[in-house]
């Protein structure tokens, strides 16, 4: 007579594959609902399925392209203060937010893609492995502006908790693309609305403010950069106070300074503190766009802008611009 049950090694009968079929059935549900996440080496498991982070098709995506552009910086030969500053800055990028998807539980292989190549298991002597090609300035800004195309459209939907982040890499990249020489297509997009317009206002007017004093206490060449300065700040402010509409404060007819500007070496020290200020505040309105507007775009590229007038005063590249290291 058969015994109940099986032997070791023998096939399992009829009875034990139901019973198993039936606590899949009871098992599986449950620990779906306990949300159960694997770590990055764990076994794979049929049964369970890890659940995506807010965003992370997003983030991804920023990290392999901030790392790409890190890596392709740092193939220029011979390259200058510039692009080396720009392989530095991307790869800050690609670690704050490949820390950030780690830390939310997104496994490493997910964030870095399938490997493409797998290990010979031949005994013959190893060939030598080519050094990745070399790369040129403008091969950098085509990726950088590469990544802005991209970007953009989804970053209407990026969630709020990490919607500035995403906007300071685009705005950084779209300022890294149009100082290696290259120009960045914005697509048509949403005006700001008045409760995001008027706190970019004041900050602008001041700016542009103390541009006529930095102006008055210089000459020659520099005071021309100046006037230059002060000339794209006012437009800046106009379209700015378009935006805003009848919420736009009537402007003061001055405002103060952090201290006296009395020689053309403070006037230049004035220039890229304001400028600093007016990059640093850039994304401030962030918070108060609607989800889905495509006024997330008006915001970077007033952002590039700002990037862009502070450099003609020395206002160093960062690599978050527009907001604090998140």
């Amino acid at each position: 007579m058969a015994a109940e049950g099986t032997r070791r090694g023998s096939l399992p009968t009829r009875r034990e594959l139901l019973r198993t079929a039936a606590l899949t059935t009871v098992v599986a549900p449950l620990l779906a609902a306990c949300d159960i996440r694997l770590e990055d080496d764990a076994p794979t498991l049929p049964l369970l399925q890890r659940k995506s982070v807010p965003d992370e098709a997003v983030l991804v995506d920023l990290v392999r392209r901030t790392t790409a552009l890190a890596q392709a910086a740092g193939r220029v030969p011979n390259p200058n203060d510039t692009v080396s500053r720009l392989a530095t800055i991307h790869q800050t990028q690609a670690d704050v937010l490949r820390s950030r998807l780690t830390s939310a539980g997104v496994p490493v292989h997910v964030i870095d893609g399938p490997t493409a190549t797998s290990t010979p298991t031949t005994t013959a002597p190893t060939a030598a492995v080519s050094a990745p090609p070399s790369t040129t300035p403008q091969e950098v800004a085509a990726a950088e502006t590469a990544l802005v195309a991209a970007v953009l459209p989804a970053l209407p939907t990026v969630t709020a908790a990490n919607r500035a982040v995403v906007a300071s890499v685009v705005a950084s990249c779209g300022a890294a693309a149009e100082l290696l020489g290259a120009t960045v297509s914005w697509p048509r997009a949403d005006p700001l609305p008045p409760a995001a317009a008027v706190p970019l206002l004041d900050g602008t007017r001041s700016a542009a403010y103390a541009f006529q004093v930095v102006a008055a206490q210089t000459g020659g060449d520099q005071r021309a950069v100046a006037e230059g300065t002060h000339t794209d700040l006012d437009s800046r402010a106009t379209e700015v106070a378009g935006m805003a509409g009848s919420s736009a404060p009537v402007g003061p007819l001055g405002y103060a300074l952090p201290y006296p500007v009395t020689a053309p070496d403070v006037a230049s020290r004035l220039a890229g503190q304001v400028l600093t200020t007016l990059v640093a505040g850039g994304l401030t309105p962030l918070a108060t766009l609607p989800e889905g507007s495509t006024a997330t775009t008006t915001l970077v590229r007033l952002l590039v802008d700002a990037q862009r007038l502070g450099r003609t005063w020395g206002v160093a590249p960062v690599p978050f611009p527009g907001q604090a290291y998140p």
